[in-house]
């Protein structure tokens, strides 16, 4: 497993948290995917199961 990221990237995570009516929004060691930027707790190999 490799080391994470934990810089402040300028970016937001914008993975939709339907619970509290938002985005995520985190900055830290925000990453550009398809699906757009996402910090690493909503990494899209995270959200759906997948190997890092």
């Amino acid at each position: 497993m490799s080391a994470v990221d934990l810089r402040v990237t300028g970016k937001r995570c914008t993975y939709w948290l339907a619970a509290e009516g938002r985005h995520c929004g985190s900055q830290v060691g925000v990453r550009a995917f398809i699906q757009g930027p996402r910090c690493p707790l909503h990494d899209p190999n995270v959200t759906t199961g997948g190997q890092p």
